[in-house]
């Protein structure tokens, strides 16, 4: 949550960050009324949250109970189906630190091990990651929505549910 901000002040705060940064403000100008404000392709978008009887939405057509409820939701998938050009997702909270340039990495995305799949898991959109049972998944994130992790197989990167895997501890061994 980054408070009470004009439009501006969200655009410099946002301006230095990488594409995908993204903060909740309270509206100024309509005190009570929230905006996100999401950098894109190197400029800063602003979407205006409607809210309603206790339901918060940025598009008719999907309501949540609550702002939490509705930014966990864009974090995971596209503003694409409320905003045709705004192709992406809400990825790194203000507040979260950014990783600093430094030299390239040349190893691998880091992850968190692996883990083995328990059950055959059909992904419902392009953020998600199927799975079939016996598969090692590379883990790649932790955070995001409660009980889902962040992984890679076969080339794709995408979240599963957590507890559809069981964690391979060798790793730390």
């Amino acid at each position: 949550f980054g408070g009470s901000l004009e439009r501006a002040e969200a655009e410099q705060a946002l301006s230095p960050r990488s594409d995908g940064a993204f903060l909740v403000r309270q509206r100024l100008r309509d005190p009570g009324d929230f905006a996100i404000s999401l950098k894109f392709r190197g400029q800063v978008k602003h979407i205006k949250v409607a809210a309603s009887g206790g339901l918060y939405w940025v598009t008719e057509r999907k309501a949540f109970r609550g702002l939490v409820e509705l930014v966990e939701f864009y974090q995971r998938h596209s503003l694409r189906d409320c905003f045709k050009a705004l192709d992406t997702t809400l990825a790194v909270p203000y507040r979260d630190p950014e990783s600093r340039p430094g030299p390239p990495d040349t190893r691998a995305a880091r992850s968190f091990g692996s883990a083995k799949a328990r059950y055959a898991f059909s992904a419902r959109d392009r953020t998600e990651l199927s799975l079939r049972e016996g598969d090692i998944v590379r883990v790649l994130s932790k955070r995001g929505q409660p009980g889902w992790w962040k992984g890679e197989i076969y080339g794709r990167v995408g979240w599963f549910p957590a507890n559809y895997v069981d964690e391979d501890y060798s790793d730390y061994c």
